[in-house]
């Protein structure tokens, strides 16, 4: 799966920021801020592999980093839901590449749907069925079979038990912003979204916490204006958090 199609359109003039967006699907690379959401046709992601995507938004940073158009020291990672458990796993790994974080209703591995019962035995089973070159369990087979509620697709399902960004994210080193759902439902907020940020916050004090009404999926086309709300928070953050970099730096001058 090819994710750095979108980065041809940087433009040829040099960016003051770049924001890298991603989800369990896909990642979009953003110049500035202003974006539109479209429904460009129904994507099927196949297998869900936790290491293939966070390779995938390591291979956009180093692209982002070599371009002369793009300004490295403002960086950022917006992500949502199983993406905003990437951008926490990111953050740890290049903790010194990345001016601001956000998570949106990040799933970060801890009793959601990477933890019914029964999933570790199906996990070992699967892995040893792989090491053996034998049928996986995690082969698309369509909706029906072997995939999470909810979604398509289906997990490489070792990866997806041995998934913990909470346990690296004391090693992110810019503010985050994370927003919860109130009412979430795919996993316990508590202990995926909340438990981050009182780690986060320790080390960085300009992290954020805030809580949207309703359930998992109204951050994306909620009915009482989640998206516009969790938008306009992310996007007030990022702005604050684009300005420290080139303050910094007017400081040294």
């Amino acid at each position: 799966m090819n994710l750095l199609r979108k980065v041809d359109r940087l433009p040829s003039r040099r960016c003051s920021k770049v924001l890298l967006c991603a989800t369990g699907a896909k990642i979009e690379v953003l110049t500035g801020l202003r974006c539109n959401a479209t429904q460009a046709g129904h994507i099927v992601r196949q297998v869900v592999d936790m290491d293939w995507q966070l390779t995938d938004i390591e291979a956009a940073l180093d692209f982002l980093d070599g371009e002369p158009v793009v300004d490295s020291s403002r960086l950022a990672l917006w992500g949502v839901s199983q993406g905003g458990g990437h951008v926490l796993s990111i953050g740890a790994r290049h903790r010194d590449r990345l001016c601001a974080i956000i998570a949106q209703v990040p799933s970060c591995g801890v009793e959601g749907a990477g933890d019914p019962p029964g999933r570790a035995q199906q996990a070992r089973e699967d892995a040893i069925m792989r090491a053996r070159g034998l049928r996986p369990l995690s082969v698309p087979q369509g909706v029906q079979h072997g995939h999470l509620p909810g979604m398509d697709g289906v997990p490489n399902l070792r990866k997806l038990c041995r998934y913990r960004p909470l346990e690296t994210a004391h090693l992110i080193g810019c503010p985050v912003l994370i927003v919860d759902a109130a009412e979430e439902e795919v996993f316990d907020r508590n202990k995926n979204g909340r438990a981050a940020f009182e780690i986060v916050v320790k080390r960085n004090p300009a992290s954020q916490y805030h809580v949207l009404p309703g359930r998992h999926y109204d951050a994306y086309d909620g009915p009482a204006g989640q998206f516009k709300e969790a938008t306009t928070k992310s996007i007030a953050f990022l702005q604050e958090q684009f300005k420290r970099p080139q303050q910094q730096s007017q400081a040294r001058l």
